[in-house]
């Protein structure tokens, strides 16, 4: 953890601190073990969970800085951009035919993966076109 995740920390209440700094180091371990995977066999599945939970440990970030600060709310769009890229990578590799696995079979990888990428990919970019507005708003006299 870096000294700003530290201090944000000390400032987070104590149940969403602990539920905090756990998906940050459930999320870790899947970068990691995802990373591994991509890097030791060039397996697709790596890619995409080093996307989709390199998202959720942003997320986890941004529950410790608060997400109402200015920080908080860069970083809650990264994360939920990096959740979105991460499904809609999934769905458009069971499109193209990319092998996943048994767990990306077609049938069920283009749905979940479609879908997952417009709630997260959507929230992300509704997050950024509500932090533009606001700063649009703020630097008017």
């Amino acid at each position: 953890m870096t000294i700003l995740t530290v201090m944000a920390a000390r400032s987070a209440p104590g149940s969403e601190r602990r539920t905090a700094i756990m998906l940050i180091v459930v999320s870790a371990l899947f970068v990691i073990a995802g990373t591994a995977i991509w890097v030791a066999g060039g397996d697709p599945m790596g890619l995409l969970a080093m996307l989709f939970f390199g998202g959720c440990l942003i997320a986890g970030v941004m529950m410790l800085v608060g997400p109402y600060t200015r920080a908080g709310q860069i970083l809650a769009i990264l994360g939920a951009l990096g959740m979105g890229a991460g499904c809609a990578s999934l769905a458009i590799m069971a499109m193209a035919g990319v092998p996943l696995g048994w767990r990306g079979h077609p049938a069920v990888a283009i749905p979940i993966g479609l879908i997952g990428a417009i709630f997260f990919g959507g929230g992300g970019i509704l997050l950024l076109v509500r932090a533009i507005r606001r700063s649009r708003r703020n630097r008017r006299p």
